[in-house]
């Protein structure tokens, strides 16, 4: 660990030498000006962009990102030949690296988009103007670097660009050097009794993800959902939990509890200053050192992890996994995501959703055919598990994504199409009917519940199972409660029914699994529940409040 003053004279360090690199630079510019004009053009958005997600950032989102600025750079390239052949043809004389210059520029302003069309008083047509305003003063820009014979703007521009790179590029590495974050997360050996008389059964911990209580569904879709859905499962000894609230209000937090089989943080827990060691990337980056897992390993367990597009066994843990299916999408998932992340600031992706969407309508093509399969983590499960040799001593961490969505489901689990059957969109599933998209998937949902029971009760009768939700859904903006309440449903042995309430929430389910499970005796912690700004933005970011 550095002490205060090592960071300091480190800092003090990194300037010195990016200032000397900075005055190199500056000689070298003179010499080849347009050629470290059209690096920094190129790297600065790439540069700011690692600057600003630097708490989620680490080696392999660095290679992720890097690969689609190669392949950025080539489009770009190739879009500037294009465009040189073509003045080639009208016979304008103009070279090849001043043209891919001139893309960069645009390029570069487009960046300046997202931020821009907020300023607009336009209301719907925001997009357009400042598409409009960029347009037209990238001319100007483009005149005063390429075309003019004045140095004085040009180097202007030149300074400004370079102190921007060094600027972000400095304060990335000071960030890494006085990093606080790497979240430290006490994992310290649990402390447990054994039950010697203990049945050794399989456990099932199913998160359906933003899965709210029976009770607000029908409070808000004024349905009758609650009793007719117990109803049909009151035979099979489960036991739905009303009241029932999560450990936290978000995803990653609330999952890497439950690796941890305890609330990683509270309210008194120094801020947090990344998501690294959070879900899903623990289960990548230190999967053999989780407590869940070295607890389970010391009693001859095998964990299986069974996930959805966010995340699933093959990518993170590739070990022990059931679903092995082989995806052409898969090995680019995490390229798509974060190029959907970064250029969202510029018009590239609605440019490209408009006319993908075009063609998709076309051509037929449904949106949402890969998260219709994937995201149905139980669907999977029961598809690929070995029916005829069933596993024993298993632990198995099945997280459907619905009903969160996107909304790809009917209530009777089928693909959703809009309505006269027209493919659906972004804009038609995520905009126009997301309380009714919303409605479908959670039906499906309990469908899916009622499904699995069922398919248990068969094929692996006396497991102990909880189906859970991670986080509940708002349908009152900023209505913490609504946010937390949950969907709660347990099945556990007999000697395990007094500790079924609402104390089970989701970092003392997996403490109950255990303990119903196998011969571990895990006490019951006191239930707790936090809250966290979504936001990095948010000035309170990584810093938990914790609810009544």
């Amino acid at each position: 660990m550095l002490y205060h003053g090592e960071k300091i004279a480190i800092i003090c360090k990194v300037s010195i030498g990016l200032i000397i690199s900075m005055k190199r630079l500056m000689v070298e510019y003179s010499k080849n000006k347009n050629y470290f004009l059209i690096f920094v053009l190129f790297c600065n958005p790439f540069i700011i962009f690692i600057n600003q997600n630097i708490a989620k950032f680490d080696i392999f989102k660095v290679k992720t990102l890097f690969e689609i600025s190669l392949i950025f750079l080539l489009i770009l390239i190739l879009i500037s030949f294009l465009i040189f052949s073509i003045i080639k043809l009208l016979k304008i004389r103009i070279g090849l690296i001043d043209i891919f210059g001139i893309v960069l520029v645009i390029n570069y302003l487009f960046f300046f988009h997202f931020d821009l069309k907020y300023q607009l008083p336009f209301k719907g047509y925001n997009s357009e103007f400042a598409m409009l305003i960029l347009f037209f003063i990238s001319p100007f820009f483009i005149k005063k670097i390429f075309f003019s014979d004045k140095n004085f703007f040009k180097i202007l521009i030149s300074i400004f660009l370079f102190i921007n790179f060094i600027f972000y590029s400095s304060s990335i590495l000071i960030k890494k050097i006085t990093d606080k974050s790497s979240l430290l997360i006490n994992s310290n050996e649990l402390i447990y009794k054994k039950n010697t008389n203990a049945d050794l059964q399989n456990m099932y911990l199913i998160i359906n993800d933003e899965a709210t209580s029976l009770d607000l569904f029908d409070k808000y879709y004024k349905t009758e959902i609650k009793e007719e859905f117990l109803k049909k499962i009151s035979h099979f000894n489960y036991k739905y939990v009303d009241d029932s609230y999560s450990s936290y209000n978000q995803t990653e937090l609330t999952f890497a509890s439950i690796l941890h089989l305890k609330y990683i943080f509270n309210d008194k827990s120094p801020k947090y200053q990344d998501t690294k060691n959070f879900y899903p990337q623990i289960l990548k980056y230190d999967y053999e050192n989780l407590p869940l897992i070295r607890l389970l390993n010391s009693i001859n367990y095998k964990f299986n992890f069974i996930g959805n597009t966010r995340g699933n066994c093959k990518n993170y843990i590739n070990k022990d996994c059931i679903v092995n299916e082989k995806n052409r999408f898969d090995q680019f998932s995490s390229h798509i995501n974060m190029s959907e992340i970064f250029f969202l600031k510029t018009p590239y992706l609605a440019i490209f959703n408009r006319f993908y969407d075009k063609i998709r309508r076309f051509m037929k093509i449904p949106l949402y055919k890969n998260n219709f399969v994937n995201n149905d983590a139980i669907g999977k499960f029961i598809k690929y598990i070995d029916k005829e040799n069933y596993p024993k001593k298993n632990f198995f961490l099945v997280h459907n994504l619905y009903p969160h969505l996107p909304y790809s489901y009917k209530a009777d689990c089928s693909e959703r199409k809009s309505e006269r059957n027209r493919v659906i969109t972004t804009k038609n599933t995520n905009k126009k009917d997301i309380s009714t998209g919303y409605f479908n998937n959670y039906l499906c949902s309990l469908k899916k519940i009622e499904i699995f029971v069922k398919f248990l009760e068969k094929y692996d009768k006396n497991a102990v199972v909880i189906f859970q939700a991670d986080h509940g859904k708002y349908f009152q903006i900023g209505n913490k409660k609504e946010k937390m309440e949950i969907f709660n449903l347990i099945k556990g042995p007999e000697r395990c029914q007094k500790y079924i309430n609402k104390e089970i929430d989701n970092v003392n389910a997996v403490r109950f699994l255990i303990s119903c499970a196998t011969n571990i005796d895990l006490d019951i912690l006191p239930k707790e529940t936090f809250w966290g700004p979504y936001l990095e933005s948010d000035v309170n970011w990584g810093k938990l409040e914790k609810l009544n």
